[in-house]
C-alpha cells in the first residue's frame, strides 16, 4: 500500500489518495482525533467505501474493512481489503498514468474512496481521496 498524497482541511473532510497492489493485502491505519483529542471511538460507526469509475462484477461499490485496534485511547482503526478482494479488480482499459517517477510500477486511476463516521446519528465524511491501482507490484 502506497499513500499517494495526503492533504488536512481546515473545513471538510481531509484528502488521502491511496494505491493498492493488485493481488495483495492493503491495510491503513489510523489514529483519529476530535478537537485535537484522541477519539474515543466506541460508540462511533465507521464505514470505507470505494467507488470506482468502472463497473465491477457485482455492480456495486467496494466495501472495506474498518476495524478498531485495541488502542489504548480508543481511537485507532486499520482500513483494508484481502488480498483476494485486490486480485479480483478488473482495471479499466486505460492508458496508465498517475503520480511518481517515469520508471514507475504501471498505475491507474479506479475511482475514489470515504471514510464515514456516525455518531449520534450525526453522519460526518473524515476522509476521501482517489484510489490508484498498481498493476505490476514491485516485490
Amino acid at each position: 500500500m502506497t499513500i499517494v498524497a495526503a492533504k488536512t482541511n481546515t473545513y471538510g473532510p481531509g484528502t488521502l489518495d491511496i494505491q493498492l497492489e493488485q493481488g495483495a493485502d492493503f491495510g491503513l491505519t489510523l489514529r483519529l482525533t476530535k478537537n485535537a483529542v484522541a477519539w474515543d471511538l466506541t460508540l462511533v460507526t465507521l464505514v470505507a467505501k470505494m467507488a470506482t469509475d468502472w463497473t465491477p462484477s457485482s455492480e456495486e461499490d467496494v466495501s472495506l474493512t474498518v476495524t478498531k485496534t485495541a488502542a489504548v485511547d480508543k481511537n485507532e482503526i486499520t482500513v483494508g481489503l484481502t488480498a483476494a478482494q485486490t486480485a479480483a479488480i478488473v482495471p479499466p482499459k486505460t492508458t496508465p498514468t498517475g503520480p511518481g517517477p517515469a520508471n514507475a510500477p504501471r498505475k491507474i486511476k479506479l475511482g475514489g474512496w470515504v471514510l464515514d463516521a456516525t455518531e449520534g446519528g450525526v453522519v460526518s465524511r473524515l476522509l476521501e481521496g482517489d484510489v490508484w491501482l498498481d498493476r505490476d507490484p514491485q516485490t
